[in-house]
């Protein structure tokens, strides 16, 4: 079981998206000098839990940094600026799940090496460390617009007004903040104004709260009550349950905006995706004051901004960046920037951007006969790492249908690349054929050119499973050896515990094939990893199978009934491995041994919706009826 952490914050997201944001560097299209991630940021231990991790994903923890003397309320609004950019990522899928503490500067992300490495580039990210625990998302504490979040009965009211004072402002969002401790504070509620400016907050607990007014269009700037910039300094106010305050008020200053158009340095073709952020030097460190998200055609706004001077910074918003990160004006660090000078009430036009394209990784992954493609191939690129002297896994991705990868984000450094088969079917292995990362040989990246023919052939290593079988009758698949077992082999480890096993002649006599242990005439000689198996266990045992999985599997289907196995270690829509053999076939049925009272599942490919039965699974086996011959290929991995 999971331990669920109480979330003092989190914003409305899928649950469990995986996060994953473009890495940030810092250098334009001629240099090589990507690397601005400041040495000691990242405590080394959250390296190594990522690198050991199946998945290649880690929990750690990020703290801002603190106004000195203030304390950790004071990481606030630098909590606020860098979910903001998180939240403008969500739509591309880019974020998984996180959990920001306000008040206690801890935000807790799960994530992969480019996720890491985008939070350790962000300026007013102070430390990064390891968290040995699982979390997941409570519902729960998520709050939503239309708020119901208890049985108390407290309301909050006020209006928004432009900066005139009386001209009534619709569509703004306002954030309302419970104190839940000392210094800690949790999101209790978001709604919008209506058209005459006012809002209400209901359903609140008695306690002390703040509020953040916010412009989603960008023409206002964002203000905490009473006329505040900063949470640090908003003004508390007391609810008490069944009792409304009102008065609570704001009127909003006009902002200004920054905006342009982002181009490839090679063809000049627009670039979407590309996050834009606007920086503002304050008390000797760079502080986000707004960011954006280019269109498909190139364009973006920064909106919101207060009068004054910022610096402009371009990132590829891709899992694997693309384009190499650069500061308006065509500049590789913020120090060089040139200013960019923002006035209330108008648009700071032109700020244009060519961003130079990082080289590329390219390969193929097959078994080991050199022409079978093998998908789902986990590929770690590690790049080597001067100032600590190691390799470190930089990216993560996975080989498509065909076997293939492509990784972008190379630079001009060394990189060694290991190929891992999470189900265990492949034995894991480096670059070119080497058993470990230290024997692995060396790729040499290239800046904007693509490093092709990095392949993999993977050898097939003996699999060991075990499934448990209750009490009963089981539909399974159990055979792991090509060509098949004698059932006495196959059914060894569950001898004693089962009384009878049953598998279906598809194309032959049309009739069962049965083993029995204690009779000499049973006629089921072999069980091979194509069949369906009825296995009655007189009790409960668990059944322990090992060999080498077949890479494919051909099944011959007879128009009528066949009974059928799944030979594939990995789990798949149903549609999809039976898309071969579309509109040969009328119905699938699977047998869950684990709901007796409701154990048939069907799936129909002519009914859209209200199918039980979803997904094909492996050790499973399955009843599909035909309406003409056909051969099935299912793919081992």
């Amino acid at each position: 079981m999971r331990k669920i952490i109480q979330i003092v914050f989190s914003l409305r997201l899928p649950l469990f998206t995986i996060f994953f944001v473009g890495v940030i560097t810092s250098s334009v299209a001629a240099s090589s000098e990507i690397k601005q991630e400041p040495p000691g940021k990242i405590d080394p231990a959250v390296w190594q839990v990522l690198q050991s991790s199946e998945d290649r994903l880690a929990i750690y923890s990020v703290a801002m940094q603190e106004i000195p003397g203030r304390g950790p309320e004071s990481a606030i609004n630098a909590q606020m600026h860098l979910v903001r950019v998180l939240e403008l990522l969500r739509d591309k899928g880019m974020i998984s799940e996180y959990q920001t503490y306000y008040g206690e500067n801890k935000i807790l992300i799960k994530g992969g090496a480019v996720s890491l490495r985008f939070v350790s580039s962000w300026f007013e990210v102070d430390r990064i460390l390891p968290v040995r625990i699982e979390f997941a998302l409570d519902e729960d504490k998520i709050p939503s617009q239309n708020p119901s979040l208890s049985d108390a009965n407290g309301v909050v009211t006020g209006v928004v007004y432009g900066p005139d004072g009386f001209s009534p402002l619709s569509g703004i969002r306002v954030i309302l903040y419970h104190q839940t401790g000392p210094v800690s504070w949790e999101i209790s509620s978001i709604v919008f104004t209506g058209s005459n400016g006012s809002y209400m907050v209901s359903n609140l607990q008695t306690g002390i709260y703040r509020v953040q007014f916010q412009d989603p269009a960008g023409n206002y700037v964002s203000e905490f009550y009473n006329n505040q910039s900063d949470f640090i300094f908003a003004t508390n106010f007391s609810v008490t349950d069944g009792q409304t305050t009102s008065g609570i008020n704001a009127s909003l200053a006009q902002a200004g905006g920054i905006s342009g158009t982002l181009t490839t340095v090679n063809g000049g073709s627009p670039l979407a995706d590309i996050v834009v952020s606007a920086w503002k030097s304050e008390g000797g460190t760079w502080k986000n004051k707004g960011s954006a998200v280019s269109a498909s055609d190139g364009s973006y706004r920064v909106g919101g901004l207060l009068p004054g001077t910022y610096r402009v910074r371009f990132s590829d918003s891709n899992p694997i960046p693309r384009y190499i990160d650069e500061f308006y004006n065509n500049v590789s660090t913020i120090g060089n920037a040139t200013d960019v000078n923002v006035v209330a009430g108008s648009t700071t036009t032109g700020i244009n951007a060519s961003l130079g394209s990082y080289g590329r990784i390219t390969g193929r992954v097959t078994a080991q006969d050199g022409i079978t493609p093998v998908s789902s191939i986990t590929v770690d690129i590690y790049v080597w790492e001067t100032s600590s002297s190691s390799w470190n896994l930089q990216y993560s991705l996975d080989t498509d249908e065909n076997g293939d990868y492509i990784s972008d984000g190379i630079d001009t450094l060394d990189y060694r690349i290991g190929f891992v088969d999470i189900s265990e079917m492949y034995a894991d292995e480096f670059y070119n054929n080497k058993p470990d990362l230290n024997s692995a040989n060396t790729i040499n990246g290239i800046l904007g050119e693509t490093v092709s023919g990095i392949d993999a052939s993977l050898t097939r290593q003996v699999m060991m499973t075990n499934k448990v079988l209750g009490t009963g009758w089981n539909l399974v698949n159990l055979a792991l050896t090509e060509g098949g077992e004698a059932p006495e082999t196959v059914l060894d480890s569950i001898a004693g515990n089962y009384s009878v096993a049953y598998a279906w002649d598809n194309c032959g006599s049309g009739e069962w094939l049965s083993f029995n242990p204690d009779d000499p005439l049973s006629d089921l000689e072999t069980i091979d990893p194509s069949m369906g198996v009825w296995l009655d266990m007189t009790s409960t045992d668990t059944i322990s199978l090992d060999g080498l999985h077949p890479i494919t599997t051909t099944i011959t289907l007879c128009t009528g009934w066949n009974l059928i196995g799944y030979p594939s270690v990995v789990s798949r829509p149903i549609k999809d491995v039976l898309g071969g053999i579309s509109g040969k076939y009328e119905i699938v049925y699977a047998y869950d041994a684990s709901n007796p009272t409701n154990p048939w599942r069907t799936f129909n490919p002519n009914i859209p919706v209200g199918n039980s039965l979803t997904k094909m699974e492996p050790w499973t086996g399955y009843w599909i009826l035909m309406n003409q011959n056909a051969e099935l290929e299912i793919p081992g991995h």
